[in-house]
């Protein structure tokens, strides 16, 4: 397994946990990075994945006051 597939593989493995979808749908997940390896098109998948785990790493909402 090359490093980019090995650190593809551990994104969405975070990703899948991020997201909340169930373990039965990771083995599906993996196939699809495999796919898109062979498609020379994984960087467009990881990007957006980093992209939307940073995104919500964010407040989920700027008007909830801690203490109020």
């Amino acid at each position: 397994m090359s490093n980019t597939e090995l650190a593809a593989r551990v994104l969405i493995q975070r990703y899948l946990r991020h997201r909340k979808i169930p373990r039965l749908m990771h083995d599906a997940a993996v196939v699809m990075v495999q796919s898109r390896l062979q498609k020379g098109t994984l960087p467009y998948l990881t990007d957006w994945m980093r992209n939307d785990i940073d995104n919500r790493a964010e407040p989920a909402s700027a008007d909830v006051q801690p203490g109020h």
